[in-house]
């Protein structure tokens, strides 16, 4: 009998740990998210198209253009991800070149 306990208590608390990791990585996206829709936007972003995250003086700025496209001559003063919009309106995270808190709000 504990022995049958005991084997269904561990796997409760398997299942209890990938849930609380679906759990933190929708709270991650969620404050990434935040801090996107902060971003200057000239466009209305498309759901599952890639978009890149700047940063200029001080400002959030999201673009169709990614820094390989604008080498040299890139307008901003710092990357700081490629992003893509999701179905449930988040965003997540594709590449990221600069600390998660600088994309956060």
């Amino acid at each position: 009998m504990q022995k049958q306990a005991n084997q269904q208590i561990a796997i409760l608390r398997k299942q209890a740990e990938v849930i609380m990791g679906q759990v933190k990585e929708i709270e991650q996206r969620l404050e990434v998210s935040y801090g996107i829709y902060e971003a200057e936007m000239k466009f209305t972003p498309q759901i599952n198209e890639l978009y890149h995250l700047y940063k200029k003086e001080g400002n959030k700025v999201l673009s169709f253009i990614s820094p390989k496209e604008w080498g040299s001559k890139m307008p901003y003063d710092l990357f700081l991800a490629s992003v893509k919009l999701l179905p449930d309106k988040t965003w997540e995270v594709i590449e990221k070149a600069a600390s998660k808190s600088q994309i956060e709000h």
